[in-house]
């Protein structure tokens, strides 16, 4: 059966998913390269905990890198989003088993990592 355009409808959706799949998951690498990197701008100084967690890279990113880096996660986070909303809207069907397992890899990752965010040198420059 084909969708209205005279194209089949796993073809109308397949490029829309692959850039909802692509968005996401370049933002979700991008926040861990961020949270791994120990010395840098969005990790905020603390005595590390006695034991193997979390587990952070002992390299620095400039500041710079750090803040265009997260801009561009959420970018291509929230272009991603609409890629997929809109590719669902087309007929793509994503398997639940795929979701919940990237996303469970995703904050596993994440809970293993220092904690980030703006540890104040982001939202209050020259402090």
């Amino acid at each position: 059966m084909s969708a209205a355009g005279g194209e089949p409808a796993g073809t109308r959706s397949g490029l829309v998913s692959w850039l909802a799949a692509l968005g996401i998951g370049g933002s979700i690498l991008i926040m861990i390269v961020a949270s791994a990197a120990r010395y840098s701008a969005t990790v905020p100084p603390m005595p590390r905990p006695a034991g193997p967690l979390p587990v952070g890279l002992p390299m620095h990113l400039p500041d710079l890198v750090v803040t265009l880096g997260l801009w561009a996660a959420a970018i291509l986070g929230g272009g991603g989003v609409i890629a997929g909303l809109v590719a669902v809207a087309r007929g793509a069907r994503y398997p639940a088993w795929m979701l919940i397992s990237v996303a469970a890899a995703a904050t596993a990752a994440l809970a293993l990592l220092p904690p980030a965010g703006a540890a104040g040198r982001l939202s209050h420059p020259g402090r």
